[in-house]
């Protein structure tokens, strides 16, 4: 099992608790939904989300979407995960706040390395 997550608007993940599912602006675009894996969250986060609040951190265990992910290559060669179908809100373990620091940067509400430890 291996972790991927997904970088959330608030508004967004509150109306997905309403319905059951998250779906994220653009899915109808793209017919899927971007994650990322540990090591690439907070590059994803500073490259498309700088200077923007109320975000929230969604982990997903891979296992649980194995039917419909799919690891695919960037612009820059980079593989990541994306989930081909909307997400059911009970495959999602964790709900973090993505914490916005002084400077712009984005870190981890804990240590990636103590997140197999929760």
């Amino acid at each position: 099992m291996t972790t991927i997550f997904h970088i959330a608007e608030t508004p967004d993940w509150n109306a997905a608790l309403k319905q059951g599912t998250y779906k994220p602006a653009g899915f109808e675009k793209d017919d899927f939904i971007h994650f990322s894996t540990r090591e690439q969250v907070s590059a994803t986060a500073e490259r498309y989300y700088a200077g923007r609040r109320e975000l929230l951190l969604l982990e997903v265990d891979d296992t649980d979407v194995q039917d419909c992910l799919r690891y695919e290559a960037s612009p820059s060669g980079e593989l990541f995960p994306h989930i081909y179908r909307t997400l059911p809100v009970t495959m999602v373990k964790v709900v973090r706040p993505l914490i916005l620091g002084p400077d712009g940067s984005f870190s981890w509400p804990v240590s990636p390395n103590e997140l197999d430890r929760i």
